[in-house]
């Protein structure tokens, strides 16, 4: 219950610290009217809600299917395990992906202020993609 509430904070925390409208029209200014650009960040403020609707229910899914590899890996092995012990185990580790948005959001709220589109995508902390130039990576590869 404390992660799901946990990645609620993080998604809703990043959406309104981080991301404002001056960014998207920044980044899609290139490429789309201004009057287009509204409609799609009006469309998107009236479909946000479908996202914290449907986030809880994909993350408890997610575990179930970790759970189930972690369950087919102990009847490969041999190895006798409850499916609740399973469960717990796939939502404990699950905490370590709770790192680098925090990680992220406090770099973009407190550190960098002033970003792109593109730095807010490419920038992902304590990955190996961090040591690489992000224009540089084929972009099948991001």
């Amino acid at each position: 219950m404390f992660l799901l509430i946990a990645y609620t904070i993080l998604l809703v925390a990043s959406e309104f610290v981080r991301i404002s409208d001056d960014l998207f029209y920044d980044f899609l200014n290139r490429s789309l009217s201004h009057e287009r650009i509204n409609r799609l960040l009006e469309e998107s403020k009236d479909w946000k809600w479908v996202t914290y609707l449907f986030f809880p229910s994909l993350l408890i899914i997610k575990f179930f299917m970790v759970a189930t590899c972690f369950s087919t890996g102990t009847l490969v092995l041999g190895i006798e395990s409850s499916f609740k012990k399973l469960f717990q185990s796939a939502i404990n580790v699950e905490f370590i992906f709770l790192v680098p948005p925090i990680i992220k959001l406090f770099w973009f709220s407190l550190y960098r202020t002033d970003f792109t589109l593109d730095d807010l995508q490419y920038f992902s902390p304590l990955s190996v993609f961090s040591l690489f130039n992000p224009t540089q990576v084929e972009p099948f590869l991001v």
